[in-house]
C-alpha cells in the first residue's frame, strides 16, 4: 500500500484536477518518468481493481477492438457440458446466423414456459444453470396475479441461448437491461439480439441501439457478461438490480 500511495502522492502534484481513482489506478502505466526506482508489486492487477471504479464494470464492451475471444468465455452458469455439446451438433446451419436461427427453432419446439406462483417461482428463478434448463425443457414464468413483478422467462432462455450459441463458436453475451434479458450475439463486425420472449426473436443491432446501450449503461440499467451469475444475480432480490456505473 505504501508503493501506491507514494504512485498516486506523485501524480497528485502533476494532475490535480483527475478524479481520484484515475489519478490511483487509471494512469499511472503513462507515468513512468521518474519513478522506475519504485518496485510494482506483487499484487498490482488486485490493487488497481480496487482502487479504479473502471476495473469494476463488466468486461465485455462492443467495439472494433473487441477481443477474438470475447463471448465464447464460459460462466459458472453457462458452462458447455458434452449433452449442451450434442445438442448444439444438431444445428446444421452454414453460417452463425443459420444456426442462430435453428437455436430459435429448437426453444420453439421443444420448451414449455411453466408459470409458477411467487413461493414455487423463488426457489428457480436464477438458481439453474444452462444445462439445468435446457435438460428440463421447462422456462420459469411468474404469474402475473402474484406481487408486483412479472417475469417472461427471459433469464432462463437467454442463458439457455448462450451456452448452445457457444458451444457452436457464435460470441454471444447475456446482457441485462432494466428488468429485461436478451442474448448479444456476434457475425463478424455485426452484432444482432436474440430475444426469446418475441415473436421475431433475432434482429440486428443498429447504432441507435448501441446508443441506447451506452446511455443505460452509464446510468447503471445495462450490463453485457458471460451469464446472470457473472452479473451477481443470484436471488429474486436480484430482479431490478442495477450495476455499477
Amino acid at each position: 500500500m505504501q508503493w501506491l500511495k507514494r504512485r498516486a502522492a506523485e501524480f497528485t502534484r502533476r494532475r490535480k484536477s483527475l478524479p481520484i481513482t484515475r489519478r490511483v489506478a487509471g494512469c499511472l502505466p503513462k507515468c513512468r518518468k521518474g519513478l522506475k526506482s519504485v518496485p510494482r508489486p506483487k499484487n498490482f492487477a488486485k490493487l488497481r481493481t480496487e482502487f479504479c471504479v473502471e476495473a469494476k464494470r463488466p468486461v465485455f464492451q462492443m467495439g472494433k477492438n473487441q477481443p477474438k475471444k470475447a463471448g465464447l468465455r464460459e460462466g459458472r452458469q453457462t458452462v458447455v457440458t458434452p449433452e449442451i455439446q450434442r445438442i448444439a451438433s444438431q444445428f446444421k446451419g452454414g453460417s452463425p446466423l443459420e444456426i442462430a436461427k435453428e437455436v430459435v427453432g429448437f426453444f420453439r419446439e421443444n420448451f414449455v414456459e411453466k408459470k409458477l406462483k411467487l413461493s414455487e417461482f423463488g426457489e428457480v428463478y436464477l438458481k439453474r444453470s444452462a444445462s439445468d434448463i435446457i435438460r428440463s425443457g421447462k422456462i420459469a414464468r411468474l404469474k402475473t396475479s402474484q406481487g408486483e413483478i412479472e417475469s417472461s422467462g427471459c433469464i432462463d432462455y437467454s442463458v439457455a441461448a448462450c451456452a448452445l450459441l457457444r458451444a457452436k463458436g457464435i460470441p454471444a453475451f447475456f446482457t441485462r437491461t432494466g428488468t429485461h434479458s436478451t442474448v448479444l450475439f456476434r457475425v463478424e463486425k455485426q452484432f444482432y439480439e436474440m430475444d426469446l420472449t418475441k415473436g421475431n426473436a433475432i434482429s440486428p443491432l443498429g447504432k441507435t441501439s448501441k446508443r441506447l446501450f451506452s446511455m443505460l449503461r452509464r446510468k447503471g440499467e445495462f450490463a453485457m457478461a458471460e451469464d446472470a451469475w457473472s452479473l451477481g444475480m443470484h436471488s429474486i432480490e436480484d430482479f431490478g438490480k442495477t450495476f455499477e456505473k
